[in-house]
């Protein structure tokens, strides 16, 4: 979490970051990303990266990328989910 907004998660699935709109498609030409899905929905702007695609310095562009969106969402109050 970064100012209240969902920047980026782990589980043993791989990273899910919040690329945003813009670098969607971008972020879903890397290697080991695809769109994550929901209960069959699928949401745009948000990728998942499989654990072996963040080796390396990797990981820490994936979270620059999700920095990168999320920074330009506004801040919400303490206390919202």
């Amino acid at each position: 979490m970064w100012r209240g907004n969902l920047l980026a998660t782990v589980s043993g699935r791989g990273l899910l970051a919040r690329v945003g709109p813009h670098a969607y498609a971008q972020a879903l030409a890397a290697a080991g990303a695809r769109p994550m899905s929901m209960r069959g929905r699928t949401m745009h702007g948000y990728v998942l990266v499989d654990p072996p695609a963040l080796a390396g310095e990797a990981l820490q562009r994936w979270i620059e990328l999700a920095l990168a969106f999320v920074a330009t969402l506004p801040e919400k109050p303490p206390g919202r989910g």
